[in-house]
């Protein structure tokens, strides 16, 4: 069943909708794990705004988006009118991994200080910016000068890192208070965008170990695994695969991190969370318990 409803002040109409099909049931199950990853990922919030006023608002995840007025355009020339605004953000490590927006640059981990989505039309053709526009994202601890402007425009869902960022130069990273970050950027609308940095830490190194994989009923080739770094606000997908229910890995160093195996098996949602400063020859047993996609969000936000 879908649910609506509008909320409107001034120049802005916010309108929330949720439409959320609940796959794990008795008769149906899921039928993928690409069935809960499309019911549990960040959902967009829509926006009416006035391109001559311009709008500053909140998404539900906490950043304020701020356009200017008169900042909207289509070929180069100024809009009038109402123009419908989407935005998503990833405040929770479980929004990232659930949307399959990760921190990862060309397949090197990255540390994030915020995620958002930005796109913007009017009556459905897709409309650029003329200047700047900002958004503040509040930070899990004090902000961080040293981030930069990362950004994606496409989106690939048969990937278990659906985006892949890219510096951009052409926009900006700064504090504006102690615990929030502005991102201040221009151009095309339907980008994502991330504050984020490289990670590096001095006496690290990466390492080969196994995580050894178990079930009730048994081990599907088809899992997503990740590795959550503990202290940072950063997840990276396994690529290594599956075989013969064991993991090889060879990108996560010895520090300690927490690993996200979870998948369907029979049309059940498996998953299961192991803490670990992994070294390299060791074996991990990590099992998978059938349990339901909100509950594990809360486990994996119960990550710090």
């Amino acid at each position: 069943m879908q649910k609506k409803s509008l909320l409107c002040a001034g120049a802005l109409c916010l309108v929330l909708a949720c439409n959320k099909k609940d796959y794990n049931s008795a008769s149906q199950g899921y039928p993928s794990i690409d069935s809960v990853y499309n019911e549990m990922g960040a959902k967009t919030q829509s926006f009416t705004v006035n391109a001559a006023t311009g709008a500053s608002f909140y998404g539900k995840g906490g950043a304020r988006f701020i356009f200017p007025p008169n900042a909207f355009t289509k070929n180069g020339n100024p809009v009038t009118g109402d123009v419908q605004v989407q935005v998503a953000e990833y405040p929770k490590i479980s929004d990232m991994i659930f949307s399959k927006v990760l921190t990862v640059s060309n397949g090197q981990p990255l540390v994030s200080g915020g995620e958002v989505y930005v796109d913007a039309r009017q009556n459905g053709e897709k409309l650029d910016i003329s200047g700047t526009f900002q958004v503040n994202i509040p930070q899990r601890s004090t902000a961080d000068s040293a981030m930069q402007l990362y950004t994606a425009k496409d989106y690939d869902s048969t990937k278990s890192s659906a985006i892949n960022w890219q510096l951009d130069p052409t926009g900006s990273v700064a504090p504006v208070s102690k615990d929030t970050l502005a991102v201040r950027t221009t151009g095309t609308m339907g980008n994502y965008h991330n504050a984020d940095r490289g990670w590096g830490q001095a006496g690290t190194s990466l390492q080969t170990f196994y995580l050894r994989l178990g079930s009730p009923k048994g081990i599907s080739n088809k899992l997503s695994a990740y590795a959550v770094y503990d202290n940072y606000f950063m997840v990276v997908p396994l690529t290594e695969g599956i075989k013969d229910a064991m993991i090889t890995v060879t990108t996560v160093p010895n520090i300690p991190v927490h690993f996200i195996v979870m998948g369907v098996i029979d049309g059940d949602f498996y998953a299961g969370i192991l803490p670990a400063t992994p070294m390299t020859g060791i074996y991990y047993n990590l099992n998978l318990n059938k349990t339901k996609p909100d509950d594990f969000r809360a486990l994996i936000d119960e990550i710090k």
